[in-house]
């Protein structure tokens, strides 16, 4: 946050000058004052906002410059505190920071809260959609239907937007091929991640992502589901950057999760209308749509240059490959129905749904 301490000339000593100079003192003072109405006065609502992002990424700056401006228009009568990557607790620690009242708005990783999220772990399928911007219109539809109002109880959503779909990438083994796959010890994002890798024979390893660069570094993992662009931006383990700790990268655009800045419902009604128009003004649908793109693009230019970088070994897998990659995922996404409907979600549903969603491109840039 940028300091906003101001020295006026009210810390001038006036001991030792001139008596004649005192009112010409006070009346700079004076004008001062009424044209700075900031100066000295505190925000009315003073919030902290706690992210899961490293703060050289695009989205951090965004997410950054989007609070600047609400600051600014509220006439600084908001302030947001944002931090970046633990700077108020780990990506798995925001939620019940959230809750306790010790931040106010959080960017959280929903599949880190699988048992208050349920009916969102949909989004987290394999193989569901093709790009950010593609699963972000259909998770605000889902939104915008009322499939995710029980997930969401007392949750005043900001914005919330998917990551393109992520690719698996590899420290010292080669994965290139389904075989490749076999008793790898795979970093996933969420439970749902999880159970699906375990369909294509790897190990699934639940890591959070500020601890992905140490476990690399041990030799905990054999390799990572992680977003390109983040695995460039991320700090790694051992003194390294995660980008020079990877070298087999695989296109396999697998499955991304969920990202959302929430606060409390109550936080929010607690503002006055105009506040609250601001916020809604610039939040929603429209930013959501805005990180996602902007992902899509991040993802595609760090993509195309570790293409031309011969350090990396980038591959895709075959036709033949990724039609037996989709059969053997298959049961993962049943398995998911079935087990979501036990805690009262009609899974089912929720599949079909996001299926046809996410074959005419997720609904209208209108909705």
């Amino acid at each position: 946050m940028p300091n906003r301490a101001r020295v006026g000339l009210a810390s001038i000593p006036r001991a030792g000058l001139p008596k004649l100079w005192a009112p010409a003192l006070a009346m700079v003072g004076l004008v001062g004052t009424l044209l700075s109405p900031s100066v000295g006065t505190a925000a009315e609502f003073t919030w902290r906002f706690g992210t899961n992002i490293a703060e050289n990424s695009p989205s951090y700056q965004k997410l950054a410059e989007t609070v600047h401006t609400l600051e600014t228009e509220s006439g600084q009568r908001l302030q947001i505190d944002i931090k970046p990557l633990n700077g108020y607790g780990r990506p798995a620690e925001l939620l019940p920071l959230l809750d306790k009242g010790e931040i106010e708005v959080a960017l959280i990783s929903v599949g880190y809260f699988s048992d208050r999220f349920r009916a969102n772990s949909v989004m987290e399928l394999p193989l569901l959609y093709k790009s950010a911007v593609n699963g972000t219109r259909v998770l605000w539809r889902f939104y915008q239907d009322g499939d995710l109002n029980q997930d969401f109880q007392g949750i005043k959503v900001l914005s919330m937007w998917m990551l393109s779909p992520y690719g698996v990438f590899s420290s010292q083994r080669p994965v290139a091929t389904l075989r490749d796959f076999r008793g790898l010890r795979v970093r996933v994002f969420s439970l749902t991640s999880g159970r699906a890798m375990s369909k294509l024979g790897g190990i699934p390893l639940n890591v959070p992502s500020d601890r992905i660069g140490e476990a690399l570094a041990v030799g905990a993992l054999d390799a990572i589901t992680f977003s390109w662009e983040s695995m460039s931006t991320a700090p790694g383990g051992g003194g390294k950057r995660m980008v020079d700790q990877l070298k087999y990268l695989l296109d396999i655009q697998y499955a991304a999760p969920e990202l959302a800045v929430v606060m409390k419902q109550s936080v929010f009604d607690a503002l006055p209308a105009d506040l609250q128009a601001l916020i809604n003004q610039h939040t929603g649908r429209a930013l959501s749509l805005e990180m996602a793109a902007q992902r899509d693009a991040a993802d595609a230019a760090i993509k195309a240059r570790f293409i031309a970088d011969p350090h990396f070994v980038v591959t895709h897998l075959s036709a033949a490959e990724s039609a037996t990659a989709s059969q053997a995922l298959a049961p993962a996404l049943t398995e998911w129905a079935a087990m979501v409907q036990k805690r009262g979600v009609n899974g089912e549903a929720l599949l079909a749904k996001a299926r046809a969603l996410a074959a005419n491109g997720g609904g209208s840039e209108s909705e």
